[in-house]
């Protein structure tokens, strides 16, 4: 503790570099050269203890490149109270919100966000089928997705977490996260799934391609509050080509970022059943990332299999011209109503 004190300045407030319900985040620098980031949690109440342990065993059970590690921690005294930390390798980009919403940071260009949607895609892919055992982060949202040098994205803050046993399809418990991420299903009757994390993925991803935020409290009208329901409006009013993030909208392939926004929808979708598996989508965006004719192959065969698991429904019927590559949100009242006030 006293290492971490010495680098952080004893928590001097110029270093703070955020806050949360959990606590506060210092910068600091070690002995060695370093550059550290150090959480340190508001009190030692027996529930904040438990809060910390449970953090330390989900990130120590996890190892992926799009994953941010756990450097280390600690517990010990300062001014006379306990306290607990955790520590982590600073990044200097800072969180997905932080560069993305910032006018102080470059824009970031297309190629540059569809990394960042792969490489988040492959990060909870990892936590939900190949960590033992799966893990659901319950609080995925761009603030919780930092960047590292190479602007490459690595899921953070395991604080919410939940191991998922292999008995159980989904939990009913206590609703956390963050506003405009939160999945409808645990946001009203507290179930909690896997699909909750696709939805709040599906989130991140149309704020990438939009530029807008997930929750905007600023707007005048009730509908444009979360993205998903700007995004419907925009597409059933024939302004799909408007949708896309003005300042990277020539920057790429129209065709590329239409299927992007297609599985974003999809991924963000009010109804579990209609939203693919992370792996899915994840094989989607590898398959979009290359042109040979069997991945497109592949991935129209996926489009098509998503379109008609949503139709059975009574849902959005999604249609995409092959001449032009545009894409085209369609519904009818019923289901766009539920939706909004699922949603809601």
């Amino acid at each position: 503790m006293s290492e971490i004190k010495e680098a952080t300045g004893n928590f001097v407030e110029s270093n703070l570099i955020g806050e949360g319900s959990f606590g506060m985040v210092y910068r600091g620098t070690l002995a060695d050269g370093s550059r550290i980031a150090v959480k340190r949690f508001k009190d030692f109440r027996q529930r904040a203890e438990e809060e910390f342990s449970h953090e330390v065993q989900v990130i120590s059970s996890t190892k992926h490149r799009n994953l941010l590690p756990l450097k280390g921690y600690s517990v010990g005294i300062i001014d006379q109270d306990p306290e607990q930390v955790l520590v982590y390798d600073l990044m200097e980009n800072g969180s997905l919100a932080d560069y993305f919403f910032s006018s102080t940071r470059p824009c970031l260009t297309w190629p540059q966000r569809f990394k960042i949607v792969v490489g988040i895609a492959r990060g909870l892919a990892y936590l939900h089928e190949d960590a033992k055992p799966a893990i659901i982060h319950r609080d995925v949202k761009a603030a919780n997705v930092l960047l590292d040098e190479d602007l490459s994205p690595l899921v953070a803050d395991f604080g919410m977490a939940k191991f998922k046993t292999k008995d159980k399809t989904h939990y009913t418990t206590r609703t956390v996260g963050t506003l405009g991420y939160v999945a409808p299903e645990y946001a009203l009757y507290g179930h909690l799934n896997d699909k909750s994390d696709v939805f709040s993925f599906g989130i991140i991803v149309l704020e990438l391609l939009t530029g807008r935020r997930a929750f905007d409290s600023r707007t005048d009208r009730l509908e444009h509050v979360l993205i998903s329901d700007w995004v419907v409006e925009m597409s059933q009013n024939g302004k799909s080509a408007e949708i896309i993030d003005e300042r990277i909208r020539d920057s790429g392939c129209k065709k590329t970022m239409e299927r992007v926004l297609l599985l974003a929808l999809q991924c963000a979708h009010p109804r579990v059943g209609c939203r693919p598996s992370i792996s899915k989508a994840l094989l989607i965006l590898e398959s979009i990332d290359h042109s040979s004719p069997n991945m497109i192959c592949a991935l129209q065969s996926m489009e098509l299999d998503l379109e008609s698991s949503c139709n059975s429904r009574g849902d959005f019927t999604w249609l995409m011209s092959s001449d032009t590559g545009d894409a085209f949100f369609s519904s009818n009242s019923t289901s766009t109503s539920n939706s909004r006030e699922f949603t809601g």
